[in-house]
């Protein structure tokens, strides 16, 4: 599959808000399997196999494993990292400039809902986090691997950051070797007013 191919299908599994939702986790959790999933997103299993089996059927996800436990099958799946990683930022973004009004909102309304969705994530886990949980958080957060940060920007403020956030993203894009990732990078620059 070519890189438009990739990105046409990534578009299409980030329009769907469950489908985004089991790629959030899954590149957070590594491998999970579908009753997990369901756990954390409040649903059922039954709910979720449609957007596994059309995940599976995209290359999106991969079965990484399966164990059987007393005549009970289970299934884990994880990311396919391959495909995430040949399909670059700017690939994704020819792929919105051919989207319609439609999709294009439907696109953004999706990653708004992923971005609140990986934020409630961590929230639960703040929540039940343990006394050492919450002092590793906090020496992560003094010794500058947490960032939490929020500010108004005027447009060329905003025009700044994203010149030096993507040339940031370039230069993570260019290395090959990213299977070691333990921090994840939430980036929300948007207007107050959309028009």
């Amino acid at each position: 599959m070519d890189k438009t191919n990739l990105a046409d299908s990534l578009l299409k599994a980030f329009k769907n808000p469950t489908k985004l939702s089991i790629i959030a986790l899954l590149f957070k959790n590594k491998e999970m399997t579908v009753t997990q999933i369901s756990k954390i997103l409040k649903t059922t299993r039954s709910n979720l196999y449609q957007s596994i089996k059309d995940l599976l059927k995209e290359k999106i996800i991969l079965i990484s494993r399966v164990q059987i436990t007393k005549n009970y099958i289970e299934k884990y799946y994880k990311i396919n990292e391959e495909l995430f990683n040949k399909v670059k930022r700017i690939n994704l973004i020819e792929k919105i400039k051919e989207t319609n009004e439609n999709d294009f909102r439907e696109l953004m309304i999706s990653f708004l809902v992923m971005n609140s969705f990986i934020s409630n994530v961590f929230i639960q886990e703040l929540k039940i986090a343990s006394s050492e949980e919450l002092n590793s958080f906090k020496e992560k957060f003094l010794n500058g691997l947490i960032t939490v940060y929020f500010s108004t920007l005027n447009e060329e403020e905003a025009k700044d950051f994203n010149k030096i956030f993507y040339t940031f993203m370039d230069k993570i894009e260019k290395e090959e070797n990213l299977k070691d990732e333990t921090n994840l990078l939430l980036t929300i620059v948007l207007p107050w007013k959309l028009a």
